[in-house]
């Protein structure tokens, strides 16, 4: 796999890659400013100021949090110390925060980087990295691979898998006559709360390992098949797709939608509008280019509003909206959302 997906594809993105559509994860597919998307941040400094404190206070002591984040974020950071200490600790021969690993799924070799620090991964032609949050030398020789969540957990237990075959294949148990034995491995999820923490751990059997590497190796080989097209579906926005602005799928229901209107109403914009020879771009050069972007996204809006409301009759009408294993429906205050079935 010398020339496979992207270095940018890194373990977090392995749920993604496993969602039957890697056009995304090519070498030459742009990725969006996610600062576009999400103008609050404030729930992604939260979990970048948990991780790091929780970090700082593994590797010196101190785990107080510096900065605007309230009390809200050092709560979580309390916990996941507390647990770390009352349950970890006395598992543990050995515990490391922030762990660096790469494998490369082709060959199936595998190595720590201990010096690699920020998800500054390095430029390593084949290979996928990965950071465990901790990493947990357990006493009777096998692994556990920890990760902390203050958001969703969508896509965490692929990454988790990732993150276990790795480490599996970079430490193996050195016998005296110099032989390697391959490690058990335990994962968790850890979702911290501002009251208190949830962890999910649970032993990885050898078969299901052996089944992740296969998938995670058949789709980033599949990354570079010229016949790829975009396969678009739930994993777009439920597991973050970066290249979600600029995909061909998506612009072609934006294209075909804004200039027919489902609701037997006249256009917003006739169709001319549209079709002037501009492009979809997030960098336009003139304001007529500008404004073909927003004349499609302001007809593919009214499209979208009006199949948002009609699936809310339905919904009212006693159907239910299901894709895959998600369903989207009236969560209380929260409103109509997709969440796991």
């Amino acid at each position: 796999m010398s020339d496979s997906a992207s270095p940018r594809v890194s373990f977090s993105k392995s749920g993604l890659l496993l969602s039957g559509c890697t056009y995304w994860a090519r070498p030459d597919s742009k990725w969006y400013d996610e600062e576009l998307v999400e103008r609050d941040t404030s729930k992604r400094d939260i979990g970048t100021a948990v991780h790091a404190g929780v970090d700082h206070g593994l590797k010196t002591g101190d785990y107080r949090i510096n900065g605007n984040y309230g009390l809200e974020a050092q709560a979580m950071v309390d916990y996941a110390m507390e647990y770390v200490q009352q349950v970890l600790a006395p598992r543990s021969a050995h515990i490391q925060s922030e762990v660096c690993v790469g494998i490369n799924w082709s060959t199936g070799e595998a190595e720590v980087f201990e010096d690699v620090k920020g998800r500054n991964y390095p430029d390593k032609p084949g290979w996928c990295f990965g950071t465990a949050d901790i990493l947990c030398f357990l006493k009777d020789g096998s692994l556990l691979v920890l990760d902390w969540k203050t958001g969703g957990t969508e896509g965490a237990q692929e990454q988790l898998l990732s993150l276990a075959a790795a480490f599996r294949k970079a430490i193996p148990i050195m016998g005296d006559d110099g032989s390697e034995s391959l490690r058990e491995v335990r994962i968790s999820c850890a979702k911290l709360y501002p009251d208190h923490i949830e962890p999910e751990e649970r032993y990885v059997s050898e078969s299901e390992l052996e089944t992740h590497i296969d998938a995670m190796r058949f789709a980033s080989e599949s990354v570079l098949d010229t016949s790829n097209r975009p396969n678009p579906g739930i994993h777009c926005t439920q597991l973050y797709c970066p290249h979600l602005a600029y995909c061909t799928a998506v612009t072609g229901i934006i294209d075909t939608q804004a200039t027919e209107d489902g609701s037997k109403q006249p256009p917003l914009l006739a169709p001319e509008a549209l079709l002037r020879g501009y492009r979809m771009t997030d960098r336009p050069t003139s304001p007529e280019e500008a404004g073909y972007v927003m004349a499609r996204c302001s007809a593919a809006k009214r499209q979208i509003d009006y199949y948002t409301s009609a699936m809310k009759k339905y919904c009212s009408d006693g159907g239910k909206v299901y894709c895959g294993t998600y369903e989207w429906k009236e969560r209380g205050k929260q409103g109509f959302r997709w969440g796991k079935r």
